[in-house]
C-alpha cells in the first residue's frame, strides 16, 4: 500500500514549500536532515544518489528526476507542445537539452544544478512549482535512468489536469499508476508563492463578473504589488494568465492560434485567414487582452515560415524600392530620407500592420543587416543612420499607436498628462513631415475600424479635438486628460447599467415592450447599484434611457432579424442592421454565439453570416 509523509514550511515571508515523500515502507526511512552552513539553515531531503536541499539562497538538486509546473505566459513554450492542444505543463528532465537541431533530446549524468527563488517563478509558473525524484529498481547511469522515468512520466505529467487543480493526492497516484513500478519512493517538493497567489485570486476575482477592472480595483491591486513587492513583470503575467483562463478570452486565443497554426501547413497565407486574426485582435482589445500575447504567436508560429512566391502588394514593393534605392545606395543623399519617401514608408508600415504583414518587418530587417555589411567592408556610415532615422519615426508611430489604441478601444485604463503629452508631441512631429499625416494614420485608420465602438468613437473625437485646442492654446492639456476620462467613466457606467438591468429583468423582451415609465426603475436601479457600493451616484436619465434604446435593439435583432438571418442567409440584412442601429459589432457578434449555442445550431453558420463581403452584400440588397 502506497503511503506518504508530507512537510510544509515557510522559506521566507512569501514562499512556502511542501514536500510529499511516498511509496511503501517509508515510516522506517531517514529521507531528510536539517542543518546550517555559514549561519545559514537549510533543510535537505536524499536517497541513494538524489538529493533536494531547500535554502534560504534557493534550492540546489541533482540526481534524477526533475521539475514541472502549469504553462503560464513567460514560461518558455516550444511549438511542439503549443500545437498539441492537451499539453497543459512544462516538464524538465535534470541533465537533459536539446541536440543541434531542437528536435531531439541528450541525456547526461550531469544533473546537478542550483536555482534562486527569483528564477524559480519567473522562469516557471509564477505561482507553483514542483519538483521531484525517484528512487525506483530501475537501475544503470543517471542519463539512463532519466531517458526511463522520462518515457514513463512524460506523456502523463505534461497533460496532467491534477496540477493546475493543485490536486497532490490524485498526481501522486497518476505518477505511481504510469510509473509502473510498486516498490518506488516519490520524494515530490512544491514551492508556492503566498504573495503572488493572493495577487492571482485578487485580479481574478475582480475580473471574472465584468471581464474588466473598476478604478477602486485598479487602484487596490496597485497597493498589493506594492506591499508585497511584486514586480512589473510579475503582475503582466499573473494578468495575461487570469485573462487567459477566462472562457470567452481562452476561446479568442485558442482560435487566433489554430489559425496561426493552419497558417503554417498552407503554401500562401490565406487573406481570409489573415482577416480573422484581425476580428479575433480586435475582439481581444474589447476584452483588454494584452496585444503582446498575439505578437508573441506570431512570432513563435510564423518566424521563418517559407511561402511560395506571390504578387507582392503596392506598400510592399514601394517599401523594397525606397529601402534598396534610399538606405542602400552610397549616395550623398543616402545619410537621410525624402519625406515623401518617409511618408510612403509610415503609410505602409500601417497598411502591413492592419494586414498583419511580416513582409515589412522582413524587409526592414533585411535592410538593417545590408546596412551593416555596408558600414563593415566600406566603413559607410550613411546607410545605417538613414535606417535609423526612420526606425525613429517608426518607433514614434508604436508609442502614438499603442497609446492612442489604448484609449479609444479600453475603458479601464489610466490616462494620463504623460500619454496625452507624448501622443501631442508626436503629432507634431508628424505634421511637421505632412500636414495631415498624422489624422490618416490614427485617426482615420481607427474610424475605419468595423469593431470601433460608439464610445471608442466619441473619445477619438474628444482627443483630436482636444489635442488641436491644447495646440491653439486655447485649454490646458489636463482638460482634456478629463474629458476623456469622463468619456472612460459614462462607458463603464453604461457597461455596469446595461449588465445589471438586464440581470434583474427576467423576461427582458416583454418588459422593454411595455409602453410604461422607466423613471420609477431607474431609481431603484440606482439605490441597489449605489447600496452595493458599484456605483457613486444616481444613473444619468440621457445614460438610462441610452441603455433601454439599445436593449429594445438588442431584443429586436435576437427576436425576430437573427432568426430570419439564420434561416436565410440573408448577409446584407444583417449588415444593413449594423449600420443603421447603435449596437456595436463585438457585442452582436457575442449575442450571435451565444444564440447558436443555446439552440444547438451547426456552428459552420456563425462563421457565414459573420463573414461580410462588401461587394457581395451590396448585390445582395440591390437585388
Amino acid at each position: 500500500m502506497i503511503q506518504d509523509i508530507r512537510l510544509h514550511g515557510q522559506i521566507n515571508n512569501a514562499i512556502d514549500y511542501y514536500a510529499t515523500i511516498a511509496g511503501k515502507n517509508i515510516g522506517n526511512q531517514f529521507f531528510y536532515e536539517i542543518s546550517s552552513e555559514g549561519g545559514a539553515e537549510f533543510i535537505r531531503f536524499f536517497s541513494y544518489g538524489n538529493e533536494f536541499v531547500i535554502s534560504e539562497k534557493g534550492i540546489k538538486y541533482k540526481g534524477t528526476g526533475g521539475n514541472f509546473c502549469e504553462y503560464m505566459f513567460g514560461v518558455s513554450l516550444p511549438v511542439k507542445d503549443m500545437v498539441k492542444k492537451d499539453v497543459i505543463n512544462r516538464l524538465i528532465m535534470y541533465g537533459t537539452l536539446f541536440d543541434h537541431t531542437g528536435e531531439k533530446l541528450i541525456f547526461t549524468n550531469e544533473t546537478g544544478g542550483f536555482e534562486t527563488y527569483d528564477e524559480v517563478f519567473v522562469k516557471g509558473n509564477a505561482l507553483c512549482n514542483y519538483y521531484f525524484f525517484i528512487q525506483s529498481k530501475y537501475s544503470g547511469e543517471t542519463k539512463k535512468q532519466q531517458e526511463h522515468l522520462l518515457k514513463r512520466l512524460g506523456k502523463n505529467l505534461k497533460r496532467s489536469k491534477n496540477i493546475p487543480a493543485d490536486n497532490e493526492t490524485a498526481l501522486l497516484e497518476e505518477i505511481f499508476n504510469v510509473l509502473g513500478d510498486s516498490e518506488a519512493t516519490l520524494y515530490l517538493f512544491k514551492l508556492v508563492h503566498r504573495h503572488n497567489n493572493k495577487y492571482y485570486n485578487a485580479y481574478k476575482k475582480f475580473y471574472s463578473d465584468e471581464k474588466m477592472i473598476k478604478g477602486h480595483e485598479y487602484k487596490e491591486l496597485q497597493e498589493m504589488a506594492g506591499e508585497y513587492n511584486i514586480d512589473q513583470y510579475q503582475v503582466e503575467r499573473i494578468k495575461i494568465d487570469v485573462l487567459y483562463k477566462h472562457p470567452d478570452n481562452r476561446r479568442i486565443i485558442d482560435e487566433y492560434k489554430d489559425i496561426l497554426v493552419s497558417i503554417t501547413k498552407d503554401k500562401e497565407i490565406d487573406q481570409a485567414k489573415v482577416a480573422r486574426l484581425n476580428r479575433l485582435r480586435s475582439l481581444s482589445i474589447r476584452n483588454n487582452i494584452p496585444l503582446e500575447l498575439f505578437s508573441a504567436l506570431d512570432e513563435l508560429l510564423l518566424k521563418g515560415k517559407k511561402l511560395e512566391k506571390v504578387d507582392e502588394p503596392e506598400y510592399i514593393k514601394n517599401t523594397r524600392e525606397i529601402l534598396e534605392g534610399i538606405f542602400l545606395d552610397a549616395s550623398p543623399t543616402a545619410d537621410r530620407i525624402a519625406k515623401d519617401d518617409l511618408v510612403s514608408l509610415l503609410k505602409s508600415k500601417q497598411t502591413a500592420m492592419e494586414k498583419r504583414d511580416l513582409r515589412f518587418e522582413g524587409l526592414l530587417l533585411d535592410a538593417g543587416k545590408r546596412c551593416d555589411e555596408i558600414f563593415r567592408d566600406t566603413n559607410d556610415a550613411r546607410p545605417l543612420e538613414a535606417l535609423g532615422q526612420t526606425v525613429t519615426f517608426f518607433d514614434r508611430f508604436d508609442a502614438a499607436f499603442s497609446y492612442i489604441n489604448q484609449i479609444v478601444f479600453m475603458e479601464d485604463v489610466e490616462i494620463t498628462e504623460e500619454k496625452i503629452r507624448s501622443i501631442l508631441r508626436n503629432k507634431k512631429i508628424f505634421d511637421e513631415i505632412e500636414p495631415k499625416i498624422f489624422r490618416e494614420l490614427f485617426i482615420d485608420a481607427i474610424l475605419k475600424d468595423k469593431y470601433l465602438t460608439a464610445f471608442g468613437r466619441k473619445k477619438i473625437y474628444v482627443m483630436f479635438k482636444g489635442l488641436k485646442e491644447v495646440e491653439e492654446r486655447l485649454i490646458p492639456l489636463r482638460d482634456v486628460v478629463m474629458q476623456l476620462t469622463e468619456a472612460n467613466k459614462e462607458a463603464i457606467l453604461y457597461r455596469t447599467v446595461h449588465y445589471y438591468f438586464r440581470k434583474r429583468t427576467k423576461n427582458l423582451y416583454l418588459e422593454l415592450r411595455k409602453t410604461e415609465n422607466f423613471e420609477e426603475i431607474r431609481k431603484e436601479l440606482s439605490r441597489e447599484l449605489i447600496a452595493e457600493r458599484i456605483i457613486d451616484g444616481e444613473i444619468p436619465p440621457e445614460l438610462f434611457d441610452k441603455v433601454l434604446q439599445n436593449l429594445r435593439e438588442e431584443m429586436v435583432y435576437l427576436y425576430e432579424l437573427l432568426p430570419k438571418i439564420i434561416s436565410t442567409r440573408d448577409i446584407a440584412l444583417r449588415e444593413k442592421f449594423l449600420k443603421e442601429g447603435n449596437l456595436d459589432r463585438y457585442y452582436i457578434e457575442e449575442l450571435e454565439r451565444e444564440y447558436i449555442e443555446h439552440k444547438g445550431i451547426d456552428p459552420a453558420i456563425l462563421n457565414l453570416i459573420q463573414r461580410y463581403e462588401p461587394e457581395a452584400a451590396y448585390q445582395n440588397i440591390s437585388a
